[in-house]
This record gives structure tokens, C-alpha cells and sequence, in this order.
């Protein structure tokens, strides 16, 4: 069973999402995790978070959502280990919705930038790869 929205219903709704994501004084981000389940964060600190541009990203005319980090030479790994999936929350900490991760090969909801996996370490910068929602 499919639904289908016309391309300005989809724009409305992404502009909104973004709207959201702003929402608040603190910065919108998405903390990256290693914990074999998404969503369940095992009581584990993120091993990265990437901080995003004040407006958080983009509305294409066929609503699709790019995310832009704010520091386009990445953000600083606190912890190492393989990326699993990505938590993105809004400026006030809310909750905007959690995602399988990868490298920009990949499959994944939110991705790295690079090919070569999605194993950081502590100390070195973690790029936003090209992520798209819609």
C-alpha cells in the first residue's frame, strides 16, 4: 500500500520539519552512536556529534530536505568506534528522529562523508556525507 503526496503537500511538510528542528536556543545536531540497536543508546554517550548550520539545512522545490553541518570540516569525535546510526534533535533536544547510518556507499538514512566505512576514531573530525529526507 503506497500514499503518494504532490510535490508542494511535500514541501509544506519539509518546510515544517525544519521549522521544527529550530525550534529552541541550542544547536540542532545529530549524535552519532555505535550501539547495536537503534534507538537504544545502552546508556552510552554518542561517539560523535554533528553540529548543524543555524537554518539546519535546505527545502528543495520537490521538498526534499538536505541537511548542512554548520563546520564543513567536520565536527571532533569524542569516542572511538563504528557509526551504527544517527539520533538528529532539534535545537531545544527534542527528539526529531533516529536513523540507520553509513558511508556515502551506503544505504543508510544519514550518511558519513567517505567510502571507506564508518569506523572514526577519538580526536580525528566526523563529516556530514550528503543526507537527504523526504
Amino acid at each position: 500500500m503506497t500514499f503518494d503526496i504532490p510535490d508542494d503537500h511535500r514541501v509544506v511538510r519539509s518546510t515544517a520539519t525544519l521549522a521544527r528542528a529550530t525550534t529552541g536556543s541550542g544547536s540542532s545536531k545529530i549524535q552519532i552512536f555505535g550501539t547495536p540497536t537503534m534507538g537504544d543508546t545502552e546508556g552510552q554517550p554518542p561517539l560523535a556529534e554533528l553540529i548543524l548550520s543555524t537554518g539546519v539545512g535546505s527545502v528543495s522545490a520537490g521538498g526534499i530536505i538536505t541537511l548542512v553541518q554548520a563546520t564543513l570540516t567536520g565536527d571532533l569525535i569524542a569516542h572511538d568506534g563504528t557509526a551504527v546510526w544517527g539520533r538528529w534533535l532539534a535545537r531545544d533536544g527534542s527528539l526529531m528522529g533516529d536513523g540507520d547510518l553509513s558511508d556515502e556507499s551506503g544505504t543508510g538514512f544519514f550518511k558519513l562523508a567517505g567510502t571507506s566505512g564508518t569506523q572514526i576514531y577519538a580526536g580525528g573530525l566526523a563529516i556530514l556525507g550528503t543526507t537527504y529526507l523526504g
